[in-house]
């Protein structure tokens, strides 16, 4: 089992689901959205949606853009955007003017049906993230405290906590692992139990990794807590980390796309991270297994790690020399069974001349 999941995390790689380059018309066959920043984004099961100059999809079993039908959703950046039950929700963000938005809307993917669901807070740039248990659609940062929607009654509620919390500063990222949801913002990472809404703070000062002051970065679990590039003042990043057991893993570096902030993102039904745009840019990537490789290929791959090597070749001795114990105990009662049973058939061989003997 320790060897699959070790194979797993190697195999996990950064692959382009779609090139970067300049917009075509919806009517073209190779139709493809415009360059854009911090667009609203959803997963749906492992197609992609991207709100730009237009309502986009693209379908990863073709790999093509498709156009949707203008939604008459107002276009905005920096939005809170959620997929719950394959429903897509978008509240927030900022307009063409700069202006902090209170709108919030659903759009379903099937009826192609844009629904206005209200106004509320202003906000723009807020960490989010879904908690599907409980039917809520969680906001914190870029203008409110923590607030969570109820799709089952389209309310939005004031949650209270305790433990201080993140900074409620702009562009931090969020994301949930079973009960449990995490923000990065800065240089820290804080766990939110959403049974009882205590804020912890999972590491203490760290500056690096992944710090110092990153913003523009973005969270997902797959199943360990993920982090992706972001920007520190001019510095700007394109690392993928791991989180597990209270400290960070790098796991590549300047390797996927390249550097980049601003861009978009959103899990797909896999547990892959799917990237789009930032900085102007148009082109999709995903992070998540290797999927069009041969199994032989696959195990190369995921045996490059010379730590994985020594792991797997300590197993495979392991497993071998078991294998050499129990021929060796094979052939040992067979063996025995033999001398047993060539023994019985001597001795029946002569009580057999012994009868003889009595009859003369």
């Amino acid at each position: 089992m320790l060897l699959l999941l070790y194979v797993a995390f190697a195999l996990a790689q950064w692959s382009q689901l779609s090139q970067n380059g300049p917009a075509l018309l919806t009517t073209d066959p190779n139709a493809m959205p415009d360059a854009t920043s911090l667009a609203p984004m959803w997963c749906v099961n492992s197609d992609v949606y991207v709100l730009t100059t237009h309502l986009w999809k693209f379908e990863t079993t073709t790999s093509r853009w498709l156009w949707q039908p203008d939604s008459f959703i107002p276009l905005r950046t920096s939005a809170a955007y959620w997929t719950m039950r394959n429903i897509l929700y978008l509240y927030g963000g900022l307009d063409a003017n700069g202006t902090v938005l209170s709108d919030m809307w659903s759009y379903n993917p099937l009826t192609r049906v844009p629904t206005y669901i209200g106004s509320y807070l202003p906000v723009s740039g807020a960490a989010f993230w879904i908690h599907s248990q409980s039917n809520r659609l969680y906001v914190w940062g870029g203008g409110v405290q923590l607030r969570a929607f109820d799709v089952t009654t389209n309310q939005w509620s004031d949650v209270a906590y305790t433990g201080g919390g993140p900074a409620q500063t702009a562009y931090g990222s969020a994301t949930i692992a079973g009960n449990v949801a995490y923000v990065y913002n800065g240089d820290k990472l804080w766990s939110l139990d959403l049974s009882t809404f205590v804020w912890k703070q999972s590491m203490v000062g760290i500056t690096a990794p992944p710090g110092p002051s990153r913003i523009y970065s973005t969270l997902w679990a797959s199943p360990n807590v993920m982090l992706y590039g972001g920007s520190a003042g001019s510095q700007i990043y394109s690392d993928t980390w791991s989180y597990a057991s209270n400290q960070w893993n790098l796991l590549t570096n300047n390797v996927g796309p390249s550097p980049r902030q601003r861009f978009s993102t959103c899990v797909n039904v896999n547990n892959s991270l799917v990237l789009f745009g930032g900085d102007l840019s148009n082109d999709l990537w995903m992070y998540g297994p290797k999927t069009d490789l041969t199994l032989l290929q696959k195990l190369e791959v995921g045996l490059q790690s010379a730590v994985l090597w020594s792991f797997a070749s300590a197993i495979l001795s392991a497993l071998l020399l078991l294998c050499f114990t129990l021929l060796g105990i094979f052939l040992c009662l067979k063996s025995c069974r033999n001398r047993r049973n060539a023994g019985m058939s001597s001795t029946v061989k002569l009580a057999g001349r012994s009868d003889d003997f009595a009859q003369l």
